[in-house]
């Protein structure tokens, strides 16, 4: 994530516009085998070939698929983070249903680009191999605990050990209410507010 230790990002971050739009055109690229294909599909070569760009140009950016794996779940760890930030910081008490509230009108508003929690969730949900376990776990431990920091100044008595737990379990009711809208999307409306519900109990004070 942007300003973290422990994920290694890709060896070459483009500056120039043309560059910018071909590594994102790679990303996209990437982040539609993955979600329409699997893991196993994420080749080097079928990104570059989808992406319209040669073997080399997509060697600048990314030296094998786990680094553009690494790189798409690192920027929906990063919308999400920002997201949940930007909820704590706007909720206008610190009582559980509040924080709720604005914690999902803040996850699900429009935004451009990614795929949200749910296809973050794809990738960091994954076993689909020992390597991008690994990278999904250090990301993982990165995002729990700059989260846990800030529910420790939201909410009156939280202790760091309480609030990792609470983070925990927000972010594995958010995963598997997404996956359940996904696969029950007529269900959406009474999901979304079972979710806050559920959410609101996990974010109270203890």
């Amino acid at each position: 994530m942007s300003g973290s230790s422990g994920a290694d990002r890709s060896p070459f971050l483009p500056k120039q516009p043309r560059s910018k739009a071909t590594y994102e055109r790679i990303l996209a690229a990437a982040g539609a085998i993955f979600a329409e294909r699997g893991w196993d599909e994420l080749s080097t070569n079928a990104v570059a070939q989808a992406a319209g760009v040669s073997i080399g140009s997509l060697y600048r950016y990314f030296p094998d698929k786990l680094a553009i794996a690494r790189a798409i779940a690192e920027r929906e760890a990063d919308f999400f983070c920002a997201a949940v930030m930007a909820a704590l910081d706007t909720a206008t008490s610190d009582c559980g249903p509040a924080l709720a509230h604005a914690l999902l009108e803040s996850l699900t508003s429009p935004r451009a680009g990614g795929s949200g929690e749910l296809g973050y969730s794809r990738l960091m949900g994954s076993a689909c191999s020992e390597e991008l376990g690994k990278m999904a776990s250090e990301i993982e431990d990165l995002i729990e605990g700059r989260l846990a920091s800030r529910l420790v100044e939201k909410i009156s008595g939280l202790g760091e050990s309480e609030a990792r737990l609470k983070v925990k379990v927000s972010r594995a009711l958010i995963k598997g209410m997404a996956a359940e809208i996904a696969r029950s999307p007529g269900e959406e409306k009474a999901l979304r507010a079972e979710l806050e519900r559920l959410l609101g109990i996990c974010l109270t004070a203890p």
